[in-house]
């Protein structure tokens, strides 16, 4: 994995500003080659705007796979900031989407990850 996280780092730079996925691919990259305190901000930041996908959904169209992703993607950097209350809105938010699309084993999973919560 620090292998991944370390071609991930030395890939070219994002765009300037960022886009969420740059930030949410950039975060935990940084967390394993750099460590928890060099990436806390950068967490931080990953975390809102995954949480911000979930509020936008309704407004912008949003890709099936991304919406996936960012479920698992958030759950991890939730927990890498022991932030249970994102943590537990990130798993309902998956279960919703998860219902919506009709995708029955993504809701198996979030419903068995909801009720971890």
């Amino acid at each position: 994995m620090r292998a991944a996280a370390e071609a991930a780092r030395a890939a070219p730079p994002a765009p300037d500003p960022p886009r969420a996925v740059d930030v949410v691919l950039d975060a935990p990259a940084l967390r394993l080659t750099e460590g928890q305190e060099a990436a806390a901000a950068t967490l931080r930041r990953a975390l809102q705007l995954i949480l911000a996908t979930g509020d936008d959904a309704g407004k912008v169209r949003v890709g099936r796979r991304l919406r996936q992703a960012s479920g698992r993607a958030g759950q991890l950097v939730a927990l890498e900031l022991w932030d249970d209350e994102s943590w537990h809105a990130i798993a309902a938010s998956h279960v919703q989407f998860a219902r919506a699309a009709g995708a029955l084993t993504h809701l198996q999973w979030a419903r068995h990850v909801l009720a971890r919560s």
